[in-house]
């Protein structure tokens, strides 16, 4: 969780979920920071398992995608779980107090005799905010 709380590895997440894949040098714009800066947090992203090559390029015009989930897509529950919407201001509060209420059904979890068996403590994170990717709804999705 560490490595995606950095404010360019949120934006690259965020850039490469909306465009389908993106080079460094394609992110630099989009991120606001040095293609040499996107190419190291791009590499660091894909060594911990979010991105990988999309294959063609070299060096900075490498592109990078979004990773399968990991253990074929179910066995690991603790992999993260983002997702960019399209919403209004009234929808996200919606949405906001959706996550809340299904959030609270685990409350009472807190007493150790309200636990299931193999029940474990969680941390459950999340952001919502507004994306700064100026310019990419314009370009719309690439080819992958």
């Amino acid at each position: 969780m560490q490595a995606l709380a950095h404010p360019t590895r949120q934006a690259l997440m965020a850039a490469v979920r909306l465009a389908g894949q993106l080079t460094a040098t394609q992110a630099s714009a989009l991120a606001g920071e040095s293609p040499t800066a996107c190419a190291y947090h791009l590499r660091t992203l894909a060594r911990l398992g979010f991105l990988e090559e999309a294959g063609g390029g070299h060096g900075r015009e490498r592109p990078w995608r979004l990773a399968p989930p990991a253990g074929g897509g179910g066995q690991a529950v603790t992999d993260p779980v983002q997702s960019t919407v399209f919403a209004t201001p009234a929808e996200l509060r919606g949405l906001r107090a959706q996550l809340l209420a299904l959030a609270s059904r685990y409350a009472d979890r807190v007493d150790p005799a309200r636990r299931p068996a193999g029940a474990m403590p969680v941390e459950l994170v999340t952001f919502i905010r507004v994306l700064d990717v100026a310019g990419l709804e314009a370009a719309g999705p690439q080819e992958q």
